[in-house]
């Protein structure tokens, strides 16, 4: 099935508000009831919406510093509690973060086979906020060692700028421009040099609206166990201390088990023009 304009419009309005009646829907998505129903129930077969739940006021629950979760070991029936503690970025933490976006490059699970250089991923999407902006840098830590991190920036359009003064120069003598005539050759390692050497900024449309942006990423042993959560968390009530508005990410559309997960996290689909969408899926936060 592939998503229309109105699909996605759709999507972001239940997202919004999951309650609302059909007949509502179908005025903001500018269709009558009946075809705007049918959109729906096709959405739902084809597994896009996959329930219907309710926001929660964090605020309300008070502060998450640790999370403990319960884990049944495979050859023992007794359970044990485990203990992740996140916390902010320390320099030490550089290698473990470069390991981690390397163990979640390739649509959220390990790109090792992919790359030569094991350290291009986290040359794009992590070392360069942690070691730029550590104020909003935070690690997930467990007995392994670091399994996560969430870091981002509450100014994506001063970033972009920032990182060509600060950043890409250092990485350019380092790693060659493959150019595009060579582009059905490239590597995974060329193709992310490609992207060092010609950033492409979030569109103005999305970082206008959404100036802040974070990525969020964890080692395979800890997904789906509540961390990210708690991490996404922790990083809204640093971002908040800065007073900065509404929070966009892009993932991958492939990956369709971020996107699910962005969802659960109250943030809803940014309206794209499908035949210029291209890779990154965008998703926003009106709220921390």
């Amino acid at each position: 099935m592939k998503l229309d304009r109105i699909d996605l419009r759709i999507l972001s309005e239940l997202q919004k508000n999951g309650r609302i009646t059909n007949v509502e829907l179908a005025e903001l998505v500018h269709l009558s009831p009946s075809p705007c129903l049918m959109r729906v129930k096709k959405l739902q077969s084809e597994g896009y919406i996959l329930n219907y739940s309710a926001q929660i006021d964090i605020s309300k629950l008070g502060q998450t510093l640790t999370v403990f979760t319960e884990v049944t070991l495979k050859n023992h029936r007794r359970r044990t509690s485990v203990m992740h503690e996140i916390r902010p970025f320390k320099p030490e933490d550089i290698d473990g973060l470069y390991a981690v976006s390397l163990a979640t490059g390739h649509e959220g699970r390990d790109a090792s086979s992919f790359y030569r250089d094991g350290r291009l991923v986290g040359h794009l999407y992590s070392a360069p906020y942690a070691l730029l902006e550590p104020g909003l840098a935070l690690v997930v830590e467990d007995a392994e060692g670091i399994a996560g991190f969430a870091v981002g920036t509450s100014d994506t359009v001063g970033w972009f700028e920032r990182l060509e003064r600060e950043w890409w120069p250092a990485l350019r003598e380092v790693y060659p421009d493959p150019g595009p005539a060579a582009l059905p050759e490239w590597t995974a390692d060329k193709r992310r040099a490609f992207m060092i050497h010609h950033p492409v900024p979030t569109p103005r449309a999305i970082s206008a609206s959404y100036p802040a942006h974070l990525h969020l990423n964890l080692a395979p042993r800890l997904q789906g166990k509540g961390v990210g959560a708690a991490l996404v968390l922790r990083w809204f009530e640093a971002l908040s201390k800065r007073g900065s508005g509404p929070i966009h990410i892009g993932t991958n559309r492939a990956n369709s088990r971020a996107i699910r997960f962005w969802a659960r996290q109250g943030f809803v689909v940014i309206p794209a023009d499908p035949d210029h969408a291209g890779r990154t899926f965008w998703m926003g936060h009106q709220d921390q």
